[in-house]
């Protein structure tokens, strides 16, 4: 089989839905005459596991766990290893940037830690591959590197392999960097221009760019000015056999809404209480008749906002599950919730949650904006409404709809041919013809 590195912080036994794209890719590239080697992190001090995705590692995997080094525990004896530790980033930068670092170095530690943790606070972690992989792989026998980012140390690792090794390499953005819908930074502020400038030589310097959506694309193609060729989208998904076990729930004795992931700001389920309240209030929905649960990680003030909106003790709050016990609970829903957001910039957004709801053909309420991603996946799948994230009667209107259907036994009619093609096994296929393509290109040495 052809060799892949295959450069992924989150990996098994990390949870979290950042490791079901890694973990999946892996799983199945095999199949397609490829096999990898993990390079993921020992002992990270993120603090969601799930022992049970060890189960979908192939048997005799070479995972190679290089430990993270203590990015949490700065000070200010730390500098000098830390300046050490980022020179395989600065020396990627023009000397206007490499000077303002230098100069930083001089400064109080603590004021600026932001600073220093470039490109992100696993840039120690990416130092300590970058020292001891030689050690661990031989490079004459690796065809391909495939880094994936978050974090985008991770790329920092594939570009210096490159350049060392003269490997192809594959750089897969799970999120955009600069561009990232969440970020509010200051685009004339001096760390965003030098994240520009890194992510350029990135996106320049690797062979293929990866992202999760259309949209994505061409924000890389028109940003950067890419080559149209460049940039490919291969989607998250759903894997088949995740499901073989999961019973699928007809009809709960109660309207059932499930929403199942991370809840932050501003993924806030404000609306869609405020809906289900004024359902209850206008007598459309019996408040004995609805119960809704909110399963994964949330921040506090989140979590106080939901019971403070649970004005009719209906809600239930699960912390993060094991990826199986989630998938269950997910589809035992009569109606599953999907919050995205109210600003434009997250229309490039699926989450991973969403393809394992269209697997599940039960009907989803996605909050977010017109025209976005999940909009188009749910008119082609016909697996539900996107509505307005502050759209509250048009929230009302689509979960009373799918009420009326619960009490009538009325399931919806969903697009199978749409659906198969988000199947992981069928997108790890994308991803070997991705690396089959750019091998046969790749000049000889």
């Amino acid at each position: 089989m052809k060799k892949v590195l295959f450069i992924a912080y989150y990996f098994p036994p990390l949870g979290w839905s950042g490791v079901q794209r890694s973990l999946k890719f892996v799983k199945y590239l095999r199949c397609f005459n490829w096999e990898p080697i993990v390079v993921t992190v020992k002992n990270s001090s993120f603090c969601i596991k799930d022992d049970s995705l060890f189960n979908d590692i192939p048997p005799d995997l070479k995972v190679i766990r290089i430990e993270e080094l203590p990015s949490a525990k700065y000070t200010n004896d730390l500098t000098e290893q830390l300046k050490e530790s980022m020179s395989h980033v600065l020396n990627m930068l023009p000397d206007s940037y490499y000077n303002f670092y230098e100069n930083s170095f001089k400064n109080s530690f603590k004021t600026i830690r932001s600073l220093l943790a470039l490109p992100d606070d696993q840039t120690l972690w990416g130092y300590n591959v970058l020292k001891k992989i030689e050690s661990e792989v031989n490079f004459n026998n690796i065809d391909m590197i495939y880094s994936t980012s978050g974090p985008y140390s991770a790329h920092f690792i594939g570009y210096n392999l490159k350049q060392k090794h003269n490997i192809p390499w594959v750089a897969d953005f799970r999120d955009e960097w600069t561009n990232y819908p969440g970020s509010n930074i200051d685009k004339n502020n001096i760390i965003y221009k030098i994240q520009e400038e890194l992510e350029t030589r990135i996106l320049n310097f690797c062979d293929k760019v990866l992202t999760i959506s259309p949209i994505c694309k061409t924000n890389y193609i028109n940003i950067f000015k890419l080559n149209t060729s460049k940039v490919q989208v291969i989607t998250n998904g759903y894997d088949e056999e995740d499901f073989v076990n999961i019973n699928i729930s007809k009809k709960n004795d109660k309207f059932t809404i499930v929403y199942n992931g991370s809840l932050y700001p501003p993924r806030k389920p404000d609306t869609f209480l405020c809906a289900v309240n004024n359902l209850i209030n206008k007598n459309l929905i019996p408040k004995d008749k609805i119960s809704i649960k909110f399963i994964g990680t949330c921040t506090p003030d989140i979590y106080n906002d939901i019971f403070k909106n649970d004005i009719y003790h209906i809600t239930q709050y699960l912390a993060y599950l094991s990826h199986k016990d989630s998938l269950q609970q997910t589809a035992n829903a009569d109606l599953l919730l999907l919050i995205i957001g109210s600003n434009p910039k997250v229309k490039c957004v699926y989450t991973g949650k969403v393809f394992e709801y269209i697997r599940l053909k039960k009907p989803i309420l996605a909050l977010s904006p017109s025209g976005s991603v999940v909009d188009e996946l749910l008119n082609k799948t016909n697996c539900g409404k996107n509505i307005d994230f502050s759209d509250i009667p048009g929230i009302e209107g689509y979960i009373y709809q799918q009420y009326v259907n619960w009490t009538k036994n009325i399931s919806i009619n969903t697009n199978e041919n749409e659906i198969k093609q988000f199947e992981r096994k069928s997108l790890t296929s994308n991803l070997s013809t991705v690396f089959d393509e750019i091998l046969s290109s790749y000049p000889q040495i």
